[in-house]
């Protein structure tokens, strides 16, 4: 009995460490002309605790530093013969990947690059997910495959009942909805 309980135990904190909120760093180290950049060694610090992770690029030049909590980070690379890349602070959010590519520069003298602006992009390359907003009027404007509401072809019916409640300022009007008032529309 005790062994059933001291499993159950155990694997309950595997599963609650399974859930929780982290997120990844990835991304290539390339140089000028595009191949990559082996045993870069990449810092990653999270700004709010001060915790410094480290890890090196591997032969086709990628890292990965998973299961980060989420904050504001900092990232430094460097590279032998090429001139080291500091990207500024930048925000990591619960269950996302961040792809952070670094395009190395040849180090001449000793000199420092620094990334200072860093853009999230609505399209995430890394995770299957896009992000979008729809305006009310992109809303209303959405085609179905009705061809009659008032005569329930090629639906159940529900639109008919439901369109003109739930989307504010839609009438219902013949076969079809029309927007009452379109000069407030974005």
């Amino acid at each position: 009995m005790h062994r059933y309980l001291a499993l159950s135990v155990i694997l309950g904190v595997f599963v609650i460490q399974a859930q929780t909120p982290l997120a990844t760093v990835t991304g290539l180290a390339t140089d000028p002309s595009g191949s990559a950049i082996v045993n870069a060694a990449i810092a990653l610090t999270n700004k709010g605790t001060g915790v410094k992770l480290t890890t090196k690029t591997n032969e086709a030049g990628a890292y990965s530093l998973p299961n980060l909590p989420p904050g504001a980070y900092s990232l430094i690379a460097e590279a032998a013969g090429f001139k080291k890349i500091e990207v500024e602070e930048f925000a990591l959010s619960a269950f996302r990947t961040l792809r952070q590519d670094l395009k190395f520069e040849v180090a001449g003298v000793a000199s420092d690059v620094t990334v200072t602006a860093s853009s999230s992009t609505v399209i995430q390359v890394d995770t299957p997910s896009i992000s979008s907003t729809l305006l009310h009027k992109q809303i209303v404007e959405i085609p179905t495959n009705l061809r009659s509401v008032m005569k329930n072809s090629g639906d159940s019916g529900l639109i008919s009942g439901i369109m003109p409640i739930t989307v504010p300022g839609v009438q219902q009007v013949g076969s079809g909805a029309k927007h009452s008032d379109l000069s407030n529309c974005a």
